[in-house]
């Protein structure tokens, strides 16, 4: 990240002061990032050529909204979260309000037509009647104080959407609903942002930097810059801003890999690009977040951490199946020279929550990739070293080819679970050794219980249970490498869990080791899980995660999913084999049965090894 005060580049950092960046701001009526409504010349273009098919959508969306009724929200319902532990019935109104604002917005400006506008203000006087904008979950128990509002990832979003509706609008909203929402924002965002500290800024003890710091940072800073007329206090709030967004870009390693996995990249490099547009926008260039190489490697962290068409690498709490904006691709690809970076791009318009609302719908509109890069191969291997994340492609070419993700790490990550030494196994586009990856968020999935959920606790993934123990959390419970590498012949990833796991398992040693035959018929994978206890023998159990019934038979397992099997090859001199079922495992928009597949020993022992010779097979 750079700054250019116009004598010299020098790297950003928190000691960029206010002087410094007041100095660089442009002037506010000379600040147009994106074509307001008036401008019906640039609107009416968005509706041909690459931005079309987008386009054809919001309108009709937009039109749909504007007849649906607008979602009620009542302080009874924000308080029912206290009661019902779930999120989503308070949550889900409260999205779809937002959702509706951003189709006829959009759908506004793309058809030249106001016969929404009678409704949009309506919604959006019933946004800014909200007591709060944030999210029950994110509040203290019961706590609708207005005159201390919760700054949180839903506040953030809903002032920089408002902010950016008000701007595109222009003089078509009327002076007194502008007045209103730039009063609104800066009560519940601005001034409390500048005033206190916030759980989610950089340097705050006992605190994770997180995807929250680029979102809430963007809802804010971004606001700002479309709403402060003080250049003054407007450099104030952007210079308070950037240690965060400096300390965002720090939760990524050298890699450019992130433990929060390529879900929540698409959620916090999201807004750290949208911010980082408008910033450099507004200074003429000046302030260049982009202007770093490490961004180029977390820009393709995606492309790396990916397993087949639209499915990724879910570790930690997030999803397998992804659907990128594919404006924010294409952005990416330009700045930063990534062309790869289109094939991610899908046809359809993005459904994750933070993507139907209108900050990413406008910026998926206008920056659509102007060409798609074809589906290419991925890398044989890929590493990443800081946060020791490994995957290997048997045959990169061929997308229904094997991939093993294998990760070693600690407990304290962000959306950490208890996984070191966890792996999935992906085989003709499915996991069929899983990751269990984000859990349902409810209430105490973020609290003191959320090693109780299966999707956090290490007994939800396919690592040992030693001595009846499960890992322990924290982050002085590590693996550590101890072997790792990557040939024509096999890859090699070897894993020490002995510090991973609490006293009470008495483990003397632990070692993890995954070796990946790339001259086999498809590949193979061998996990040899080796120990040694202490004092005595003791018993130990190696376990699989899969998301379908094994087949159990005699010295072997059959997984199998539609055409698409492993064969698990075990001693069963050595063990015994058995599965649990755990039923309804809440996920974020279903229930479903989960497989915990057990190979135990007969008997305890002191020290022994447990090896499985996992073949990939077609039926």
């Amino acid at each position: 990240m750079v700054f250019n005060d116009g004598m010299v580049m020098q790297k950003f950092s928190i000691e960029i002061d206010v002087a410094k960046i007041s100095a660089v701001l442009g002037r506010a009526d000379g600040f147009v990032p994106f074509p307001k409504f008036s401008d019906q010349s640039a609107w009416q273009n968005l509706n041909h050529g690459i931005h079309k098919n987008a386009a054809v959508a919001l309108i009709e969306q937009g039109a749909l909204a504007a007849h649906d009724e607008i979602p009620s929200l009542s302080a009874e319902l924000f308080m029912d979260y206290q009661i019902s532990d779930e999120r989503l019935p308070y949550e889900t109104p409260q999205i779809r309000r937002r959702q509706m604002l951003g189709q006829m917005a959009l759908s506004t400006g793309l058809s030249a037509d106001r016969n929404h506008l009678v409704q949009l203000e309506k919604l959006i006087f019933a946004i800014l009647d909200e007591p709060s904008w944030a999210w029950p979950a994110h509040c203290p128990p019961g706590d609708l104080n207005t005159d201390k509002p919760v700054v949180d990832l839903s506040a953030a979003m809903t002032a920089f959407e408002l902010a950016e509706t008000s701007y595109l609008l222009g003089d078509v909203l009327s002076e007194e609903l502008k007045a209103r929402i730039k009063a609104e924002i800066d009560q519940r965002c601005i001034t409390p942002f500048l005033s206190q500290d916030h759980h989610w800024m950089a340097r705050q003890a006992g605190h994770q930097v997180s995807n929250w710091a680029a979102v809430c940072i963007c809802g804010i800073v971004g606001a700002a810059l479309y709403l402060e007329e003080d250049t003054h206090r407007l450099a104030q709030i952007i210079t308070r801003g950037m240690p965060s967004l400096h300390a965002y870009i720090d939760t990524f390693d050298a890699d450019g890999g992130s433990t929060e996995g390529p879900a929540y990249w698409s959620y916090g490099f999201c807004y750290f690009t949208a911010i980082a547009h408008l910033l450099s926008e507004r200074s003429a260039g000046k302030i260049d977040l982009f202007d770093d190489v490490k961004l180029s490697k977390i820009a393709t962290f995606p492309l790396r951490t990916q397993l087949s068409v639209d499915r990724f690498v879910n570790f930690s709490d997030s999803d397998e199946e992804l659907n990128f904006v594919a404006g924010h691709l294409g952005f990416l690809a330009t700045r930063l020279n990534l062309p790869q970076l289109t094939q991610l791009a899908g046809d359809d318009l993005p459904t994750d929550q933070h993507a139907t609302r209108i900050t990413w719908m406008l910026r998926d509109l206008i920056w659509q990739p102007e060409h798609r890069s074809q589906t290419g191969a991925g890398n044989r291997h890929d590493w990443f070293a800081d946060i020791e994340w490994m995957i290997a492609r048997i045959e990169p070419n061929d997308p229904n080819g094997l991939v093993v993700a294998a990760k070693g790490g600690h407990n304290y990550e962000l959306h950490n679970q208890n996984d070191v030494g966890s792996f999935l196994i992906h085989w003709q586009s499915k996991s069929l050794i899983s990751e269990l990856g984000r859990g349902r968020y409810v209430k105490g999935y973020f609290g003191d219980k959320r090693y109780e959920f299966l999707p956090t606790r290490s007994r939800g993934h396919s690592v040992p249970i030693v001595n009846g123990c499960e890992q322990a959390v924290g982050a002085d419970y590590k693996a550590q490498i101890t072997q790792h590498s990557h040939s024509d012949a096999r890859d090699i990833l070897q894993l020490d869990l002995t510090a991973v796991y609490p006293d009470e398992a008495k483990l003397k040693r632990l070692n993890r080791k995954f070796i990946i035959d790339r001259k086999a018929l498809n590949g193979e994978v061998t996990l040899i899980d080796a120990f040694e206890f202490l004092d005595q023998p003791r018993e130990f159990t190696s376990t699989l995660i899969c998301r379908v019934e094994p087949q159990v038979h005699d010295g072997y397992i059959i997984i199998a999913d539609g055409d698409a099997a492993l064969k698990i090859i075990f001693d069963a001199n050595w063990l015994d084999v058995s599965f649990v079922v755990e039923r309804d495992v809440a996920f974020p928009h279903y229930d479903a049965d989960v497989y915990r597949l057990l190979f135990s020993l007969h008997t305890p022992k002191q020290a022994g090894a447990i090896h499985l010779r996992i073949v990939p097979q077609s039926i």
